[in-house]
């Protein structure tokens, strides 16, 4: 679990370092928070100083935080001898070649070329394109999610649309706005909606939490075109609130962002991710009136009858995505879809920009419109408000 779980809190470093090795966890997992729990286990022993730092740190190195040349030698160790091992041949081998790192760029995918050049480094390609093989076929059940999901709103739809294929039309593109989708019905469909671009997006397409957003190694911004940020909701007071803004503003609109992971400096890395947000709070984010970087849609319709999302879900696992994912890449991208644009404003940016005010901007406002003190005398009269 998270750090911030109180039953994870509750253990001791030793507990925290046996639950990592138990359940085989690293800092190559996407779901694991390896390193969260391994800050906090640090933290507790140098809080109760029970340890001295050269304790702390071989407790630490015997999680094997780099696992490279193990898995290497594991994988290929039956064709040496024990004289040898696979990393260590591969490391004198005159014929080796040395790069930076790998790197996530699907613009210089070649499958026949996985070394890449970035800036006069270089690095080895981690993409590698979806197996999935589109298949033209009947989708019509796509579009009865997207009517209902988008209360049959043609402009909503297409935007969502256009903002889906483009990137697998055009491998590595970086859309320099966000969708938030908000639903105030619980298991409304947008969970649905999310399982249809992973199966056309295969590995490519990553789904994580808030905390993991914020996550100062941002490994999700290497590592998919497309990610799902779930359940998104401004936990804590207002400043908190800003303070989650100003965190995704930077990974949402650019192309190069801060990295840090575990035990290493700060460095920049390039990124091609793009970002959808789910939420069933209106008050998701505390967006300004005039916001930039979000397509904001927010719907109340009731959640549909369970039999519509089975139906759904059985064309799927029938192999319905191969359907989808042959409309969206045949599909015309609308002549107003811009991916360097900032996102095209809806009548619901106000609604979420209203609902994640500041409490007191809110106090303030409900007062005003109900006629309460201090915008009326004594007397009853109504006073004039200016600015």
């Amino acid at each position: 679990g998270s750090m911030n779980d109180p039953e994870i809190k509750k253990l001791t470093a030793k507990e925290i370092l046996a639950k990592i090795k138990k359940e085989k966890m690293s800092l190559d997992d996407e779901s694991s928070y390896f390193d969260d729990l391994v800050t906090l286990a640090i933290g507790k022993m140098v809080g109760s100083r029970t340890q001295s730092d050269q304790a702390i740190m071989e407790s630490c190195l015997k999680l094997d935080l780099e696992k490279t040349g193990t898995a290497i030698n594991h994988t290929y160790g039956i064709y040496f001898g024990k004289n040898e091992s696979a990393a260590t041949f591969l490391q004198k081998h005159p014929h080796g070649l040395v790069v930076e790192n790998w790197l996530y760029d699907p613009k210089q995918y070649d499958k026949d070329k996985p070394i890449i050049e970035v800036d006069g480094n270089k690095y080895l390609n981690s993409y590698q394109p979806h197996n999935l093989v589109a298949e033209k076929g009947d989708v019509s059940l796509l579009y009865e999610l997207l009517n209902h999901v988008f209360n049959n709103d043609k402009d909503y739809i297409n935007h969502f649309l256009d903002y889906v294929s483009y990137p697998l039309k055009n491998p590595g593109a970086k859309i320099r706005h966000a969708l938030i989708i908000v639903s105030t019905s619980y298991q409304f469909g947008k969970g649905t909606l999310w399982r249809m671009i992973g199966e056309i997006y295969g590995a490519n397409s990553l789904a994580i939490d808030v905390s993991q957003a914020l996550d100062k190694s941002k490994g999700y911004t290497q590592k998919a075109q497309m990610v799902l940020i779930d359940e998104m909701q401004s936990v804590g007071d207002f400043s908190e609130g800003r303070s989650l803004l100003n965190d995704l503003k930077r990974i949402i609109t650019e192309k190069e962002v801060s990295s840090r992971e575990l035990y290493k400096d700060y460095r920049i890395v390039k990124t091609c991710a793009n970002y959808i947000l789910f939420s069933n709070n209106k008050n998701a984010l505390a967006l300004k009136p005039n916001e930039v970087r979000y397509w904001v849609y927010i719907t109340e319709r009731p959640r549909a009858n369970q039999e519509f999302y089975t139906k759904i879900h059985k064309w799927l696992d029938d192999g319905g995505a191969r359907a989808i994912l042959y409309e969206l890449l045949n599909r015309e991208i609308s002549p107003k879809f811009d991916p360097n644009a900032i996102a095209p404003k809806t009548p619901f940016l106000g609604q979420m920009s209203t609902a994640g005010e500041h409490p007191l901007t809110a106090l303030i406002r409900k007062r005003f419109e109900e006629k309460q003190t201090p915008f009326l005398t004594s007397s009853g009269k109504e006073i004039d408000v200016i600015g």
